[in-house]
């Protein structure tokens, strides 16, 4: 599988917020020792929708989209994980839906940090994960990564969702992307407050997001951690 980081590109992308969803039992947190596992926020293999609970972790995975016209599955109050990965894997993520044709459409998933509050990840350097979409579905996506100045449930922002964050165009084979905190940016012209960076010791959750006009959507993920593990 490959690995590259993300470079930043001009893509401007129409955040979107987090949506209510159907959630599994929450299970209890695990107690881990390496930074391998300290860092690990999913990879899937439990195949349920909640993040690995530890760390204090313990968020859901959910999807969203537009009221436009705009189609996505797993739906908005049922997701699930669907069966498939990179090699060794049984189980990912997979969005896939119809971005309506419009001037603020989207489609997208998600992952909160936390089912309440925020939290700190500023012992590391950013985040990882794995991605590929099916043949006939390259449209780029924008990763971002919420916090409580960009996320209304801070009580922060007055024009929310413009989470920091990076475009990149996934192809039809599984990567290995590393994204580093300090890379992310907010999009241009828009949102109250614009600190100068995303506030890593008060997180809220990852997105994933397309917003091309009639992008046809079939976006594989797995393997979420973060990188730069504390020495």
């Amino acid at each position: 599988m490959k690995a590259f980081r993300i470079v930043l590109a001009p893509l401007v992308l129409t955040a979107a917020c987090s949506l209510n969803q159907f959630r599994g039992p929450a299970q209890v947190q695990v107690p881990v020792e390496t930074c391998a596992e300290k860092a690990l926020i999913d990879d899937c293999e439990d195949a349920d929708d909640q993040i690995l609970p530890r760390q204090g972790r313990d968020g859901f995975f959910y999807t969203f989209a537009d009221k436009a016209g705009s189609t996505v599955s797993p739906s908005e109050t049922a997701f699930q994980m669907a069966a498939g990965g990179p090699k060794g894997s049984t189980h990912a993520v997979r969005l896939k839906g119809q971005v309506a044709n419009g001037a603020e459409v989207y489609v997208g998933a998600g992952l909160e940090f936390k089912q309440s509050g925020t939290y700190d990840a500023s012992t590391f350097k950013g985040v990882a994960f794995s991605a590929k979409v099916e043949a006939g579905a390259q449209t780029p996506v924008r990763f971002m990564v919420a916090d409580v100045n960009t996320d209304p449930k801070g009580k922060v922002c007055t024009a929310c969702n413009n989470d920091f964050g990076v475009a990149f165009k996934p192809t039809d084979e599984w990567v290995r992307y590393e994204v580093p905190f300090a890379d992310l940016k907010q999009e241009t012209g828009w949102g109250a407050p614009r600190p100068p960076a995303v506030d890593t010791a008060r997180l809220t959750g990852l997105k994933w997001q397309v917003s091309a006009p009639d992008a046809k959507i079939d976006l594989w993920l797995d393997d979420v951690a973060f990188i730069g593990c504390p020495k």
